[in-house]
């Protein structure tokens, strides 16, 4: 009969070693869901950067710009080349001049490291990305292209196929007197 006290000794730091074991577990199932969830509810860090549309224009009219995101929207216009008061394809009248070329413009960067990152992230993807320079009121901006495209098919592919790796573009024009792009 002596060896009941030990016994119960014995179940009793066993039964704790596993209380502390299933403790360990939830704590540990806790904090990965934690985590989890924070990495999908927070931006992707090469997705957000640059990628963001434009919000929609309304009927506003034309004038200086006076909050910071009108002013961010116009400097978008002039990297793009966007020039509202010009017809798009399906205003033109005729046909487009010879030499005019498509582009898909992903991102444009003051950093020449984002573009730089950009172009390694389509190259993973397959594309071969060109990082073109233009300066703007003094800023100098690196612009991140796909292109030149050699039908609207294989743009609108290539469009597509973007999109469904996260990534937005934007059709560019270049018209042969624009100069190079």
């Amino acid at each position: 009969m002596t060896t009941s006290p030990t016994r119960s000794k014995a179940s009793r730091s066993g039964g704790g070693s596993f209380m502390s074991f299933a403790a360990g577990m939830a704590a540990g199932l806790l904090l990965a869901g934690a985590v989890a969830l924070y990495i999908t509810q927070s931006p992707l860090p090469f997705v957000d950067k640059g990628l963001r549309k434009a919000p929609a224009l309304g009927n506003k009219p034309a004038a200086k710009p006076d909050t910071e995101s009108d002013k961010a929207l116009a400097v978008a216009k002039e990297l793009l080349g966007v020039d509202e008061s010009s017809p798009g394809p399906a205003d033109a009248q005729g046909p487009e001049p010879a030499g005019t070329s498509y582009f898909l413009q992903v991102a444009a960067f003051q950093s020449s490291s984002e573009a730089d990152q950009m172009r390694a992230r389509l190259a993973i993807l397959g594309y071969e990305a060109a990082i073109s320079e233009i300066r703007r009121e003094g800023t100098v901006f690196y612009r991140v292209r796909l292109g030149p495209f050699a039908s609207f098919d294989e743009l609108n592919r290539s469009k597509t196929s973007l999109s469904d790796n996260g990534l937005e573009a934007t059709v560019v024009r270049v018209l042969p007197s624009a100069g190079k792009s």
